[in-house]
C-alpha cells in the first residue's frame, strides 16, 4: 500500500511538473520580440506597440542572447537598456510611423563615418538604409503599421548612435572592458549625449568629442582632402610565400584594374602574366619590363582602401592619448622625426 501511495505521489508530482513546464514553454512562446511581424490598425498605436516590443527584446538581448538570430544581437545591450528603460521603452528616433529629424541627422553622420576614420558598416549602415526606405516608401499596411519593423529601426539607430560616440570619443582599438572603467561614462551620459545631438548640428555635436590635438585635426584634413577621390574598392591582396601562386595573384590583381579593361583568366601562362605587368606598369609610367618584384607588389597593394585603414588606425591612436602637457618631446618612428614642442608650436627638429 505504501508502495503504491509512492507510486502514485510521484506520478502527481511528474504530472505537476510537467503542467508547469508546458505553461512556461506557452509563456515563452507569447514572449513578442521584434523579429515576430506585429501589424497594428493605425499609426497612433506604432509606438504603444513599440514600447512593449522594445522591452521584451532588450530582457532576451540580456537575458538569453544565444537564442535570438544574429540580426537582433545588437551592440552595447546594456547601455540600450539603461536608455530606454529612462524613456519607459519608447521610440527615440520616430513617432506614429514617421522619422524624426535627428534620425536623418544620424543617417547624415554614418555617411560621414569615413571622415572620422570609421567604418559606416559598423553601424548598421545598409541594414538601416534598407529600413529606412522600406518604412518611408513602403504603400503596403503590412509593412507601414508594423510596429516590429519600426522597433527595430529604432533599436539599430540607439545602438548605432551608442557606437558613433564610443568610436569617435575613444577610437575602436580599446576593448569595451576598459572603456566601462572610464568615470566619465557615467549613467545616463548616453541620454545626455542624445539630447545634446538634438540640439544642434552634427559638427557641433561631434567637435567635444574629439581630440583637441593639432596632429590629429591636420590628419584628419588631410583625410577630408583624401577621400573624394579615394577609390575603395576592394582588391586581391598579393601576399604569399608561394612562389607558383604569386604570379597568379599578380595577374589576377591587375586584371581587377577597371581602367585596363582586362580579361580574367584562372590559369594565365607566364606570356599573359608579362605582358599583363607590361600593361600596368604603361598605364602608371613605369619601367616596362614585364617582371613581378618587391616594388611592383607593394605598389598593387597599396591601394585607396589600405591607405585609409592606415589612416584610420593612426586616428585612433591619437585618441588613446592622455592630454599633453605644455612642453614635450614628440617622436614620429616612421618619419625618423623628434621634435620638442611647446604647445602647438615646435621648438626644435632633429
Amino acid at each position: 500500500m505504501d508502495f503504491l501511495r509512492y507510486r502514485f505521489s510521484g506520478m502527481v508530482s511528474g504530472i505537476f511538473a510537467g503542467v508547469l513546464f508546458f505553461l512556461s514553454m506557452t509563456g515563452c512562446s507569447n514572449h513578442q520580440n521584434i523579429q515576430e511581424k506585429e501589424v497594428v490598425e493605425s499609426p497612433e498605436e506604432i509606438n504603444t506597440k513599440a514600447e512593449d516590443l522594445i522591452q521584451t527584446t532588450l530582457e532576451e538581448l540580456l537575458q538569453n542572447p544565444a537564442r535570438l538570430p544574429d540580426s537582433i544581437k545588437l551592440k552595447n545591450a546594456a547601455i540600450l537598456q539603461e536608455m530606454y528603460s529612462k524613456n519607459s521603452y519608447g521610440l527615440l528616433w520616430s513617432s506614429e510611423g514617421v522619422f524624426n529629424k535627428e534620425a536623418d541627422s544620424l543617417t547624415k553622420l554614418i555617411d560621414s563615418a569615413r571622415y572620422y576614420g570609421l567604418f559606416p558598416a559598423d553601424y548598421y549602415a545598409e541594414r538601416l538604409k534598407a529600413l529606412k526606405t522600406e518604412l518611408n516608401k513602403s504603400t503596403s499596411k503590412e509593412t507601414k503599421l508594423d510596429a516590429a519593423k519600426w522597433a527595430y529601426a529604432d533599436m539599430l539607430s540607439t545602438s548605432a548612435f551608442i557606437q558613433l560616440i564610443k568610436d569617435i570619443r575613444f577610437g575602436r582599438l580599446l576593448a569595451d572592458s576598459i572603456l566601462v572603467k572610464d568615470t566619465t561614462l557615467k549613467a545616463g551620459y548616453f541620454t545626455e549625449q542624445k539630447l545634446q545631438f538634438i540640439a544642434g548640428s552634427i559638427q557641433r555635436f561631434t567637435d567635444p568629442l574629439e581630440p583637441a590635438n593639432n596632429d590629429y585635426h591636420q590628419l584628419k584634413m588631410a583625410l577630408h582632402a583624401f577621400l573624394p577621390k579615394a577609390n575603395l574598392k576592394s582588391y586581391t591582396l598579393v601576399r604569399t610565400k608561394d612562389s607558383l601562386l604569386l604570379p597568379k595573384l599578380v595577374y589576377k590583381r591587375i586584371s581587377e584594374e577597371d581602367s585596363l579593361k582586362i580579361e580574367p583568366k584562372k590559369k594565365p601562362d607566364s606570356l599573359a602574366i608579362a605582358g599583363i605587368i607590361k600593361k600596368y606598369q604603361k598605364w602608371k609610367k613605369l619601367k616596362e619590363d614585364g617582371k613581378i618584384s618587391t616594388s611592383l607588389v607593394t605598389r598593387l597593394n597599396n591601394t585607396d582602401k589600405e591607405k585609409f585603414i592606415r589612416i584610420a588606425i593612426t586616428l585612433d591612436k591619437f585618441k588613446m592619448l592622455p592630454s599633453l602637457p605644455e612642453e614635450y618631446i614628440w617622436v614620429n618612428l616612421p618619419s625618423y622625426i623628434l621634435e620638442i614642442r611647446t604647445g602647438d608650436s615646435v621648438a626644435l627638429t632633429s
